[in-house]
């Protein structure tokens, strides 16, 4: 009888063995943590000091300087905002793809770019856009063991420049060979912006980044937005009459030798900070229409774009010319000056630039194609913009209240 109660409660505890290890097992391939990977407790890649010492975890990685670029557009450098014209490719790029390590129970500064830091070589940091054989990166290419997938890294657009909770994936890094595409010196791979919007990197995985254009604004000319506008607001220029100040005290006057009645207002030539322009301009746009606006400045909250509220004045005529000539007489500059005629904004208009005060030009020498920033045939030489009043030749000069500007406000058309 002993016995077989002995037998009995043997096959109770080993069916109950059977089930648990059954159980068990579902659960281990359920949650990833009973199979052997090379990963820490944290669920990082860790790697063996080739040099016999403690083993290294990878702590995540790092983009430097992530912007998008015009393909096949020569001269204006990558930029925080891009007009486009439908159908122009953008290509997504950065500086650098750095992958760092730190040495278990070792602590690293993330922001610190030394390959091989010189406490024993405790931190390591791998940039897979520069020599893969550098003995920081332990071997590994740019695809090993970073599990490169759809969210990886991605482009996503929120559509109408307001942020989404689900915004448009337009293009994903799914594979090694287009995080390599995407570093300097090689051919980027592209796509094509289907509405204006804000297009940014982002990433589900421990990526992070620094500098660039993470986040870049893209306005496209199309059929439905055939002739958008954007303004500028121009700045009172040292030589000639100036616009006495409501709101300060008035600047003396300098008069021009060659034209003393006359008043200048400028719009400077594009700056280039860390490596990019506040915007860029594709050399498949021009400019048409061009109007010179009085009224209170404002900045758009989705943009953060000069804006104004404002009614025409008119100048007599608009110049502009190479930004290298900055400096010199503006009267002397007669090569691009496009006068107005007797209406209320002067109607001047690149494609049909006047060569004199109110005498219609219908000539193909009449048209002119520049964007804000550059001639289109010549994108590598900034440009610089004068709105002129010259009473001699129909110019009005205006009288500004406290808090108003004087903005000019270009038309952009698809060539």
């Amino acid at each position: 009888m002993k016995d077989e109660t002995y037998k009995h409660l043997f096959a109770v505890h080993r069916s109950r063995v059977w089930i648990f290890s059954i159980v068990l097992l579902l659960l281990c391939v359920s949650l990833g943590s009973c199979v052997a990977k090379e990963e820490s407790g944290l669920g990082a890649l860790i790697r063996d000091d080739p040099n016999g010492g403690d083993p290294y975890h990878s702590v995540g990685f790092e983009i430097e300087n992530p912007h998008f670029e015009i393909q096949d557009l020569f001269g204006p450098v990558p930029a925080h905002m891009y007009w486009l014209s439908k159908g122009d490719k953008v290509a997504p790029a950065f500086d650098t793809f750095e992958r760092h390590w730190q040495r278990e129970n070792k602590m690293c500064d993330f922001l610190d770019n030394t390959p091989i830091s010189a406490n024993g070589g405790d931190c390591l940091v791998c940039d897979h856009c520069g020599d893969g054989t550098n003995p920081a990166c332990l071997g590994l290419g740019v695809g090993d063991g970073t599990g490169i997938a759809h969210g990886f890294l991605e482009v996503y657009e929120d559509r109408g420049f307001i942020p989404d909770k689900n915004p448009a994936n337009v293009y994903t890094f799914d594979d090694p060979q287009k995080v390599f595409a995407a570093c300097p010196d090689n051919r980027h791979r592209t796509f094509v912006p289907e509405t204006s919007g804000l297009y940014r990197f982002a990433s589900d995985a421990a990526v992070g980044f620094r500098g660039g254009a993470q986040r870049t604004w893209i306005f496209i000319v199309d059929d439905a937005h055939s002739k958008p506008t954007t303004s500028y607001a121009l700045t009172s220029y040292s030589e000639g009459v100036q616009l006495p100040d409501p709101c300060a005290p008035s600047l003396p006057n300098t008069p021009s030798a060659s034209c003393p009645t006359c008043a200048w207002f400028k719009l400077p030539a594009p700056t280039t900070t860390a490596g990019l322009q506040e915007e860029s301009f594709s050399c498949n746009l021009h400019i048409t229409k061009i109007r010179v606006l009085q009224g209170t400045p404002w900045v758009d909250p989705g943009t953060g774009r000069f804006k104004i509220i404002g009614t025409p004045v008119h100048p007599s005529s608009i110049v502009l010319f190479p930004a290298f000539h900055d400096g010199e007489p503006v009267f002397d500059h007669v090569d691009h000056r496009c006068y107005s005629n007797n209406s209320e904004d002067g109607d001047i208009n690149l494609t049909s630039c006047r060569q004199a005060p109110n005498v219609d030009c219908t000539t193909p020498n009449c048209v002119l194609n520049f964007t804000p920033h550059y001639e289109n045939l010549r994108p590598f030489k900034d440009i610089i913009w004068f709105a002129e009043f010259n009473p001699a030749e129909g110019g009005i000069i205006p009288t500004l209240n406290c808090g108003e500007v004087l903005a000019i406000e270009f038309t952009l058309e698809r060539l």
